[in-house]
C-alpha cells in the first residue's frame, strides 16, 4: 500500500471520491440573489487550418477550415446589490477556474462567497485550459509531418506529488500537524486536475497569452481587482503595465516567483494596492519558503519604487494550516473575509455602489434593469 493510500486509510476514507465526484449535499451558504449569471469567451482568434483534425501522413491536406483558438472562458455572477469593484479569479498550473468553485469536500467556494459579499465575480479558465479548450493545430501538424519535436507535451500532477508540493504534509500520506486542506476529499482535487496544455500555443508562453486574456476581459468589464494563483501570479504584471487604470488591486496567492516584473511594470504598480499571501508550513518540502523569499524581493522592489505592496504569511494574521490551495482549505472563507477586509481598506468602494449598472463597460450583462434578481 502506498504512503498516500495508507494515509487516507488512516483517515477512514473510502475509495469513492467526494464533492465533485459525488454531489455535494449543500454547498451554498444560503440563498444567493443575483441580477445576472452566465458565461462568455474573451480574446479568441479565428484562424484557417487544415489541421483541425487528424490527417494521414503523406495524404493530401483537406481544405482549410476556420476555427477559434486562444480564447479564455469566463463565468460571471453579478449580485443583486453590488458593493465592490468586480473581482477576477484566475487559476494556477494544472488547474482551471474550478479552483474557486465548490471545494473538493462540498463547501461554498470563493466565486459565490465573494458574490454574496457584493462583488461581481468573474472566474476564468485561461487559454488552453478547461472550457477554454486547447489549440489542436500543432498536434495534428506534427503527426502529419512525422516531426515529433513539434509535438506539444502535456503533463498532469499525480496525488503523490501534490501531497508534498501543495504542503499537505512532509511526505506522501503524512499530514502536517497543522494542515487545513480536506485530504479526506482528495479525490475531488484529483478530479479537478487538468493537463498543462499551454504548449499548444507555440509562439508565446502562458505568462503572455494569459495576461492578454485578462486585459481583454478588463477592456469589457472595466476596473476590477485581480486574484491570481501560482502559475498565474505574474499575469497582473503585464496587465497593470497595459491597463493601469483598470487594475484596482491585486491579490496574489502563492504566485510563481521565477518571472519578476520589469522596471517599467514596477513603476506601473505605484498606485495599485498589492498583496501576496502565503499559507502555513512554508519551511518544509514543496511550494514554500523559496517562493516566499522570491516574492519578498519583488515586494521590496515595488515599495522602493513608491508602491503599496505587502506580503503576508497567513499565520501572522491568525489563520493557520493553509496549503497551496488556500481557496479550498477548510478555513477558506475566513481567508476570504480577511481579503475582503483588505479590499475594503486598500481599494475602497466604486462610485455608485449598489446600483448594479455601472460595474463594467461594454458587456451586456451589466445593463440589467432593476427587479431582475434571480436566486441561485
Amino acid at each position: 500500500m502506498s504512503g498516500l493510500a495508507a494515509g487516507l486509510a488512516a483517515l477512514a476514507v473510502c475509495s469513492a471520491a467526494q464533492a465533485q465526484v459525488q454531489k455535494p449535499k449543500q454547498s451554498m451558504g444560503g440563498p444567493l440573489t443575483l441580477q445576472d449569471h452566465g458565461t462568455f469567451y474573451v480574446n479568441g482568434k479565428k484562424v484557417k487550418t487544415s489541421f483541425n483534425g487528424a490527417v494521414t501522413p503523406g495524404a493530401a491536406l483537406p481544405a482549410e477550415t476556420t476555427i477559434m483558438i486562444e480564447q479564455a472562458y469566463v463565468q460571471y455572477r453579478i449580485p443583486a446589490k453590488v458593493k465592490h469593484y468586480p473581482i477576477v479569479f484566475v487559476h494556477g498550473g494544472g488547474l482551471t477556474g474550478q479552483s474557486y468553485e465548490t471545494t473538493p469536500d462540498g463547501r461554498e467556494g470563493w466565486s459565490t462567497y465573494f458574490a454574496r459579499k457584493g462583488f461581481p465575480t468573474y472566474v476564468m479558465d485561461f487559454p488552453t485550459r478547461g472550457r477554454a479548450a486547447f489549440n489542436p493545430i500543432p498536434i495534428h501538424q506534427a503527426r502529419y509531418e512525422q516531426n515529433w519535436s513539434k509535438l506539444p507535451t502535456f503533463s498532469r500532477s499525480g496525488a503523490e506529488r501534490l501531497w508534498t508540493s501543495f504542503r499537505f504534509g512532509p511526505e506522501d500520506g503524512v499530514k502536517h500537524p497543522r494542515m487545513a486542506f480536506p485530504v479526506e476529499a482528495i479525490d475531488g482535487l484529483l478530479a479537478q486536475g487538468f493537463n498543462s496544455t499551454d504548449g499548444t500555443i507555440t509562439d508565446r508562453n502562458s505568462f503572455v497569452f494569459g495576461a492578454e486574456a485578462v486585459i481583454n476581459l478588463l477592456d469589457q468589464i472595466g476596473p476590477a481587482v485581480l486574484v491570481v494563483h501560482s502559475q498565474s501570479g505574474p499575469f497582473p504584471d503585464k496587465v497593470v503595465e497595459a491597463r493601469p487604470d483598470l487594475v484596482k488591486g491585486v491579490i496574489n496567492i502563492e504566485g510563481f516567483e521565477g518571472l519578476p516584473p520589469t522596471p517599467a511594470q514596477i513603476q506601473a504598480y505605484k498606485k495599485v494596492p498589492y498583496i501576496d499571501i502565503f499559507g502555513d508550513n512554508l519551511d518544509g518540502p514543496g511550494i514554500g519558503i523559496g517562493r516566499y523569499n522570491g516574492r519578498k524581493v519583488t515586494i521590496d522592489a515595488m515599495n522602493a519604487a513608491g508602491g503599496k505592496a505587502e506580503i503576508v504569511a497567513l499565520p501572522e494574521v491568525g489563520l493557520y494550516g493553509n496549503t497551496h490551495m488556500v481557496m479550498q482549505d477548510k478555513n477558506s472563507l475566513k481567508v476570504a473575509d480577511y481579503l475582503i477586509r483588505w479590499v475594503d481598506k486598500k481599494v475602497g468602494e466604486p462610485k455608485g455602489k449598489g446600483k448594479g449598472k455601472d460595474k463594467g463597460k461594454g458587456h451586456h450583462h451589466h445593463d440589467k434593469g432593476k427587479g431582475h434578481g434571480k436566486k441561485k
